[in-house]
Parts: structure tokens; sequence; C-alpha cells
């Protein structure tokens, strides 16, 4: 079974690759492709957590999932197999926010982590606003692109009409209008962005295609 993976180094850096887990593992050691630092044990968690969300999902609510045996808690030597350590659980959990996973996925995550249901449930609302944030900032962005390329051909078309450059060329009427309609496109985008920043699916960070414009 093929599971894809994704990280989100501490460098800043993400990347992504599928695996096909041995034993529930990685078959070799995983860096990162910019700064060079281990990312096996994060990749490690994420193949845990794939295979044993639906087990996770099915606990009650004030369940607390797989307690430490030990008395060091979530330090070193008391991780139980498939988990990281708190810091790396916390930085895991809000990039899969910020990549799209449903709230649920991530509370099955943190749950898997070894987080009690009232940490896990704050953690998500945490990077649930931050998701929005992100996504109502960037809507922001393409508000003001799309804005300043509508004004593009309006204020070629007024120098045209009311200056002594005459009626522009046909081809660049053409050239102003597709500046226009992407500048539109944009403006409506991101508007749509910031009115109702939980419609849009997938990396909250991720630059719009053209395309999806005008669909």
């Amino acid at each position: 079974m093929t599971i894809p993976v994704k990280i989100d180094c501490e460098c800043g850096q993400r990347y992504a690759f599928e695996v096909e887990p041995v034993n529930g593992r990685v078959p070799s050691p995983v860096a990162c492709p910019s700064c060079g630092a281990d990312g096996t044990a994060a990749a490690n968690a994420i193949i845990a957590q794939s295979i044993e969300v639906p087990l996770r999902v099915a606990l009650p609510p004030n369940a607390t999932p797989r307690p430490s045996s030990t008395g060091a808690g979530r330090g070193g030597s008391g991780l139980l197999p498939g988990q990281t350590t708190r810091t790396q659980a916390q930085h895991e959990a809000r990039a899969k926010m910020l990549w799209g996973d449903a709230p649920l996925q991530v509370m099955a995550y943190l749950l898997t982590q070894g987080f009690n249901h009232e940490e896990a449930s704050e953690l998500v609302q945490e990077f649930l606003k931050e998701r929005i944030r992100t996504i109502r900032l960037k809507g922001i962005k393409y508000i003001v692109v799309g804005a300043v390329m509508l004004l593009i051909p309006l204020a070629r078309f007024l120098v045209y009409w009311f200056g002594d450059a005459g009626f522009p060329r046909a081809g660049a009427i053409g050239f102003l209008a597709v500046i226009g309609l992407f500048g539109a496109g944009l403006l409506f985008k991101g508007i749509g962005l910031l009115i109702s920043p939980k419609s849009q699916s997938g990396d909250a960070s991720e630059e719009i295609d053209p395309d999806s414009l005008f669909d």
C-alpha cells in the first residue's frame, strides 16, 4: 500500500512524496531537500497516523489514547511506536491543517500522538483560526492585485478617449481585455476568500491556478 507523505520542515521547506511502508515505517532515511534536516521520524508518524486513524476516530470523546507507560510521559524514551515528540506532533498537525486536512483528521492525528481530547481540541481550533487568517490575507492580496489590473485597461481607455493618442489597435484592445478579465477574476476570487475562507479546500498558502478563476 502506497501512502502519500507531506512534511513541513522547521526551516520552512515543504516536501512531499509517496512511499510503500516496510513494517509500518519508511524503508530508508528521509531528509529535507533544503536544509538536510532528518525527516524520518515525521514521515514515520504520518504513516502511523494514516494506518491507525480509522481506529482512533471510533474512540469516545473523553478517551485518552495511547497513554505513556513510563513516568517520563512524552519524553524521548517514553514515546510509543509511531509517536513523535510533542513539539513535532504540534508542528505536523499545524501543517496538516494548513494543507487542507479536515479538523477531524487533525484531531485524530493528535490523539494518536498521545494528546488528550481537550488538548487536541484546543490545538485544532488554534490551527483552524490560523488557516482562516492565512486564506483571508491571500484574499486581500488578490483583491489588491485584481483591482490594479482592472485599472490598467481603464486608464488606457481614458487616455485614448480624452487624449490625442487615437483609438487603440485591435491587438492592443485584446491585450487590455485579457488583463482586465484576469484582474476581474482575481478580484472576485479574493472577495470570495475574504468573505468565506472556509470555502477554499487544499493548501491555504497555495497560489490560485489562473485557469480556475473563470470556472
